[in-house]
């Protein structure tokens, strides 16, 4: 069975969340030594996994990696600009993304946020 955009657009509706995508982009000033980001939000509907903790390699197990999976509508995620990085905020955590594909038989794109520290 094909699955369509309406589908897709059905199922966000139905169970998806509201997630902030943030395009990053960092800017140095030499004069000053200063780093500033350019922060464009975008507000996207997406189905969220449930966070996985999981031990963060070479720390001997002091340290954990959380990470969840957010999958949005194909086409709704902003390409981004050279060298930009793209996070995610819901329910009040921000998320650095770490993998990025796109399924073309269900047409979502699937983005690994990691909590920021």
């Amino acid at each position: 069975m094909l699955i369509t955009a309406a589908d897709i657009a059905q199922i966000l509706s139905d169970w998806g969340d509201t997630v902030t995508h943030r395009t990053v982009l960092a800017t140095f000033d030499p004069d000053t030594q200063a780093v500033a980001e350019v922060v464009t939000d975008l507000e996207l509907p997406a189905i969220v996994s449930t966070c996985e903790s999981r031990q963060a390699p070479d720390t001997a197990g002091r340290a954990q990696l959380v990470e969840r999976v957010f999958r949005f509508a194909a086409g709704s995620v902003p390409e981004l600009p050279p060298l930009a990085v793209q996070r995610l905020v819901h329910d009040g955590h921000e998320y650095d993304v770490v993998e990025e594909d796109h399924h073309s038989s269900t047409d979502l794109v699937r983005l690994v946020g990691r909590l920021r520290a």
